[in-house]
């Protein structure tokens, strides 16, 4: 849908295709198989141009976000906008204290390897040194 939405014109398979591609790889059946089911469940739209089927959506993104976020909080907050917003809240607060705490660790150990330290092991440099996970998760 991300890539239907982002176009001003209806597109291929092809077309789909290509802009995926950028991303990373993806058969053209998978595309071809995605759209279709899109426009079984009439999230997309189809029509035929020469030889080719040409998709865009049948459904804007604000209307989808607003259907997945009444979802959601229908399922894991009882339909209170409230508690989610609390809960929101709280967890971009705890980001905004654990990448404090990054940033100060991590000046901490940057200033303790400028002066000659002893050899490490493996095990040793990977306890010391961020994983890409705990990165994303501040």
């Amino acid at each position: 849908m991300e890539v239907l939405w982002a176009q001003s014109s209806p597109l291929s398979v092809a077309g789909v295709l290509e802009v995926l591609q950028t991303r990373k790889p993806v058969a053209y059946t998978t595309v071809m198989t995605v759209l279709e089911k899109m426009v079984q469940k009439r999230s997309a739209k189809r029509f035929k141009k020469g030889k080719a089927y040409f998709y865009s959506p049948q459904v804007k993104r604000p209307e989808v976000l607003s259907c997945l976020v009444g979802k959601f909080t229908s399922q894991y907050f009882g339909g209170q906008q409230k508690k989610l917003t609390r809960f929101l809240n709280e967890k971009s607060s705890e980001r905004k204290n654990n990448k404090e705490i990054y940033c100060t660790v991590s000046e901490k150990t940057n200033a303790e390897s400028a002066s000659p330290e002893p050899e490490h092991s493996p095990i040793d440099r990977a306890k010391k040194a961020p994983t890409e996970i705990d990165i994303c998760l501040l």
